[in-house]
């Protein structure tokens, strides 16, 4: 089975699970995209890393590597396990996976915080507690890939900028989604600190969605704005 996280820290949870148990590892892989941020199409590593950079977000020199790595580990994969919350960029991440290995893989198994019974402040896997990840097995499911394809195929045609959680779902939104919000906290703040703001953006937005999103990307457009004005 292949393993698939979105950042190191769960990738690590999922190792020392593997330890504890005396299992043997499995392997475990890493999507290296924050698909949230960036045009998709053409999706092409190279083309993930332009859009990335050029909207803020820090890419790693081997990140095309790494792309080309983890395409050949999907591709290679008989049996997936994704381990997701709401936050957008790992849902985008089960949305392109599941297009990525249908029709060879028709069903996914899901551990997703959102099929956890208890709640949480944040809905952020890195943060739950360590004796709640047995939990997040107990409680996954097998989901179709068909469906989630069409999802990440709808996405490929709006190729927007920018993909957030809003409401329950992922909306294609455009890049300046969150200036309104931005422009107003600086007012009221009365600052040019770029990271004060940003960050206060960023807050107002995942307590309100309960997910996580990039600070790179509003540190960003906070500086782009106030060069503006």
């Amino acid at each position: 089975m292949l393993e698939i996280c979105f950042d190191y820290t769960v990738y690590a949870q999922i190792k020392a699970m593997y330890s504890v148990k005396n299992s043997n590892m499995a392997e475990i892989a890493v999507c290296p995209d924050n698909l949230s941020v960036g045009a998709l199409v053409p999706f092409t590593p190279q083309n993930r890393f332009n859009e990335l950079s050029v909207h803020g977000i820090e890419v790693p020199d081997d990140f095309i590597e790494n792309y080309h790595q983890f395409f050949k580990m999907l591709k290679d994969a008989k049996k997936i396990r994704i381990w997701i919350s709401n936050s957008p960029h790992e849902l985008l991440g089960l949305y392109f996976i599941s297009d990525f290995a249908y029709p060879q893989i028709r069903d996914l198994c899901v551990c997703s915080m959102s099929y956890l019974p208890q709640k949480y402040n944040e809905n952020c896997l890195s943060c739950l507690p360590n004796k709640d990840w047995q939990d997040l097995i107990t409680y996954s499911k097998n989901i179709l890939v068909e469906n989630y394809s069409g999802l990440w195929n709808r996405l490929l045609k709006e190729n927007t900028t920018l993909r957030i959680y809003l409401n329950g779902k992922i909306v294609s939104v455009s890049v300046d989604y969150f200036d309104k919000e931005i422009n107003t906290i600086a007012e009221y703040l009365n600052t040019d600190d770029i990271y004060t703001i940003a960050d206060t953006a960023l807050r107002s937005y995942t307590q309100r969605e309960n997910v996580l999103f990039s600070i790179y990307f509003f540190i960003y457009r906070t500086e782009k704005l106030l060069r503006i004005n």
